[in-house]
């Protein structure tokens, strides 16, 4: 909601006036997916570490909907360049398409990024064994104190 309230706000100081409206949760997604709304916020976390896991579903044209792609991007060279990641098996080749694909969806701007986190873990040299998930998730049946 504060976040609803910052942008409605920000939108205030240029003369335009955005109604934040609160609906069930299920409501919210079927709408959104059906493209009823001039604005929206979600989240999206990439629980794999790949880039395919967060970039397909969002910014690929045929994910439109339900699938993901609830703001309706389409970019023919976005969705090349993610067909192309998903065949690539070389590391740095796909980190350069999904580079490439990044770096035209951040210009084309179909969202307002606003937060990008970092996945930060400390341990001690006594702890042996733990090993960072990308999301956080952490699982510590390995983890041995020496």
């Amino acid at each position: 909601m504060q976040i609803a309230e910052m942008f409605q706000a920000d939108l205030a100081g240029i003369g335009i006036e955005a109604e934040v409206l609160v609906v069930p949760w299920a409501t919210y997604l079927e709408d959104t997916a059906a493209g009823k709304h001039d604005m929206f916020i979600l989240g999206w976390v990439t629980v794999t570490a790949d880039p395919d896991y967060g970039l397909w579903a969002l910014f690929h044209s045929s994910q439109f909907g339900n699938a993901g792609n609830r703001t309706f991007y389409a970019n023919p060279r976005v969705d090349e360049l993610l067909e192309l990641g998903r065949l690539e098996g070389d590391p740095e080749k796909r980190a350069a398409l999904y580079g490439e694909a990044q770096a035209l969806i951040v210009e084309d701007a179909p969202w307002a990024f606003l937060i990008a986190t970092s996945e930060v873990n400390g341990i001690r040299d006594n702890i042996e064994g733990f090993v960072p998930h990308p999301a956080g998730h952490h699982k510590l049946a390995t983890v041995v104190k020496k």
